[in-house]
């Protein structure tokens, strides 16, 4: 184990880590005490993580470097349904990442290929009103929408919605 100088650490008043010398870390938080930034100052181009939450303290989009967006998606009462990402070289593809699945309980998580597979499950663009952009995914024989972070079952299609 390294040793470490008596000062490496800095908290703030609630006792959150906010600077870490050794790994030179830079941390922000919410009142809330969620991370809402993460700055690596230990690379020649320093690297910054940040964090989005909703009303109710869920991580609801994560961007790294600028580059690539995580996007999460919940149920009404705070259950992780779905990740997607975003790469910002291709902003108007959005793929899904992983998704939840449940029976009486959950059951496990459904992995899909990461960034650069061809056979990564995309979803395609549907026009909505008020310039928001939805993405879908077509599965089974049901339909969903998400909008917002509310899910509306529909017959025939199964679609998984995702507004950015």
């Amino acid at each position: 184990m390294e040793t470490q100088s008596a000062n490496n650490y800095s908290y703030d008043a609630s006792g959150n880590l906010i600077d870490d010398n050794a790994e030179q870390l830079i941390i922000d938080w919410n009142i809330k005490g969620k991370v809402t930034k993460v700055k690596d100052n230990s690379a020649t181009i320093s690297k910054i993580i940040s964090f989005e939450y909703d009303a109710n303290n869920n991580r609801v989009k994560k961007k790294a470097n600028i580059t690539m967006t995580t996007y999460y998606v919940y149920a009404d009462k705070g259950t992780l349904l779905a990740t997607y990402s975003r790469q910002e070289c291709t902003p108007n593809t959005v793929y899904l990442d992983e998704h939840t699945i449940y029976g009486s309980k959950r059951l496990g998580v459904r992995n899909y290929p990461g960034v650069g597979q061809s056979n990564r499950v995309s979803l395609s663009i549907v026009e909505v009103p008020n310039d928001q952009i939805l993405y879908k995914r077509e599965i089974f024989a049901k339909h969903y929408e998400l909008c917002g972070h509310h899910i509306y079952e529909k017959q025939m299609q199964l679609l998984e919605g995702l507004i950015i």
